[in-house]
Formats: structure tokens, sequence, C-alpha cells
């Protein structure tokens, strides 16, 4: 009679470790890109809302001190100059003017991110934009917020209204891109 071998399995085949192998490189080809956009989608996003906080402070801050308050493009975060994507200053404004003078205080200083460009448009200033004591703004404009790729569909915006109150773009036409003040938003 012929006795059976026992024997204990110990480990995996080739086969079955080949398989884990392909499933693995699957899914990792589907996940890092699906990742590498949502980490984008953070970055403006987290750009808007920085800058959203940052308009909403300097309106208030208008109306608790009676006086006017400006936010402008900052590039050394000292003084106003450079592009919005750098960064930008939230400043008590006395004259006006929409440039840090002698004795006017800086409030909040923003940072840009290195990988969203930034952009502000508007009829009176591309520079700044100025919040009476009342709340309201000299111009009513809109910044762009963009990832360094391009895209105006991956595009996110707020828009200050001449009242001074403050919103995010939105698809309003349902094409895949958002719409500020002067239509749909644009990318460089």
């Amino acid at each position: 009679m012929i006795s059976p071998i026992n024997r204990q399995v110990q480990g995996f085949t080739i086969i079955e470790l080949m398989l884990v192998l392909a499933v693995v490189a699957v899914m990792a080809v589907v996940a890092v890109p699906a990742f590498d956009q949502s980490v984008e989608r953070n970055q403006i996003t987290s750009q808007v809302m920085a800058l959203q906080r940052g308009l909403a402070l300097a309106r208030s801050e208008a109306a608790r001190r009676g006086g006017p308050v400006s936010v402008c493009q900052s590039a050394d975060q000292v003084g106003c100059g450079g592009s919005w994507s750098q960064g930008w200053l939230v400043f008590f404004d006395p004259d006006g003017d929409g440039t840090v003078d002698a004795g006017e205080e800086v409030i909040r200083v923003g940072t840009g991110q290195g990988q969203t460009n930034v952009a502000m448009a508007g009829p009176v200033s591309t520079a700044f934009v100025l919040f009476s004591s009342n709340g309201f703004s000299n111009q009513s404009a809109t910044w762009t917020v963009c990832p360094n790729t391009g895209g105006a569909e991956k595009a996110r915006g707020l828009v200050v209204e001449n009242s001074g109150l403050l919103r995010r773009t939105v698809d309003g036409d349902a094409d895949g891109v958002h719409e500020g003040t002067g239509g749909a938003l644009t990318c460089p």
C-alpha cells in the first residue's frame, strides 16, 4: 500500500506572488494621478480660503477702526508690490493710496503658495482693494487662483462686490469653468 505524503505548505508560489504584484501595480497606476489631482485641488482651495480670510479681515477692520483698510499684493511681505502669487498685506490705510506708508499698521501678512498663480482683475486697480469704514470696497474685483499647470477648469476665485460682500466663484453656466465679475475665469 502506498502511503500518502504529508506536505505542509509554507509560503507562496511564484505565480501567486506575480499576481499580487500585478494587482498592486495596477492600483498604483490608478491611484497616483488621482492623488496628484487631490493635492492640486487642496492647494487651490487653501489659497482661496486664505485670501478670503484676509479680505474679510480687511473689511471688518475698516468698520472697527472707522477708517480705510487696504489689501495689496506683496512680494516681500513688508511693502506693496510684486504679484498676488507671492503674497499680500492687509493694512490700515488712512490716506487710501493702497501703499504701506510710514506709520501705517500692517494688520496681517498673507503668503503665496508656490504651486498656485493668483491674479486680480478690477476696473480701478489690479494691485490693491480698499475697504472704507462703512464696509464698501473701492471696486468690484475678482481674484483667480490657478494651478501652475494652468487649466481654466481647475481655476477657483473670489469676488468682492462694491458693497464689500465677498463670494466664491461658481460655475453658473455648467460649462466646467467658474465665472467671476468679468465672465469666465482664465489662467495664464
